[in-house]
């Protein structure tokens, strides 16, 4: 692990990271053939992980929170006055890993989302990037609580000798289906990625670009999805 200090937001253990080394660390372990988990740190993780300590303790056995969201960046320079690098938010991220993976001959599943949408999100990768191998999909509709049904997805991705490993199912959802199966997942990197296959199928919009821009992306997504998102965005930004 590259030598970042780490610092505490609201509990959680955050190591400012940018893309850059965020794929170096990719590289390293998927080289080495070290199992890791990525997780995703923003106001909604932060909020969800305060509430639960067993959601806080996952969060900070993973080997990097990501900087998904400019309220961790907000958080760090009210706390400490320090700036962390860009955030790493998907819709960006999501087509460096690519890029990345295409260059360096990485294998990735998909794994999440309705049926049909990680087809459409590995349609439009490919369509930027036809020899990246996206070597598995499948979607996030079965029953995570039943082993059985678990057990046979994991061993579809096993089977397909997936690098990486990206999971979108949601918080907390996808957490703890990773605390619960990481361990028969062969794949070294595993990945939390909320909406990540909606954003890059072109399913959910973003919202407009000087928001994005300017820290208000939160805002987007609200205006996009207000019925959804209305208590996680207005709520959950004042609990923050």
């Amino acid at each position: 692990m590259l030598a970042v200090k780490k610092y505490n937001i609201l509990g959680l253990n955050i190591k400012p990271m940018s893309s850059d080394q965020i794929l170096e660390y990719i590289y390293s372990n998927i080289t080495k053939k070290q199992k890791i988990v990525i997780s995703s740190g923003n106001v909604h993780s932060l909020n969800l992980s305060y509430n639960n300590k067993w959601l806080r303790d996952f969060m900070n056995s993973t080997d990097l929170i990501r900087t998904d969201g400019q309220g961790l960046r907000v958080a760090a320079k009210i706390l400490y006055n320090i700036d962390f690098p860009q955030r790493s938010t998907w819709a960006d991220f999501g087509w460096d890993l690519f890029n990345y993976s295409n260059k360096n001959n990485y294998s990735i599943y998909f794994l999440g989302a309705k049926e049909g949408i990680a087809e459409l999100a590995a349609d439009r990768v490919r369509e930027r990037y036809p020899n990246l191998n996206i070597c598995g999909m499948h979607n996030g509709y079965f029953d995570k609580n039943d082993e059985h049904e678990s057990n046979k997805v994991i061993e579809k991705i096993n089977l397909s000798k997936a690098d990486i490993l990206i999971i979108g199912f949601g918080m907390p959802v996808q957490e703890k289906w990773i605390q619960k199966y990481r361990m028969k997942i062969d794949t070294p990197v595993v990945m939390t990625g909320g909406a990540v296959f909606d954003y890059i199928s072109g399913n959910l919009e973003r919202g407009p670009t000087i928001l994005v821009e300017n820290g208000f992306e939160w805002l987007g997504r609200f205006i996009v999805e207000p019925r959804r998102l209305w208590k996680r965005y207005i709520f959950g930004n004042l609990l923050f």
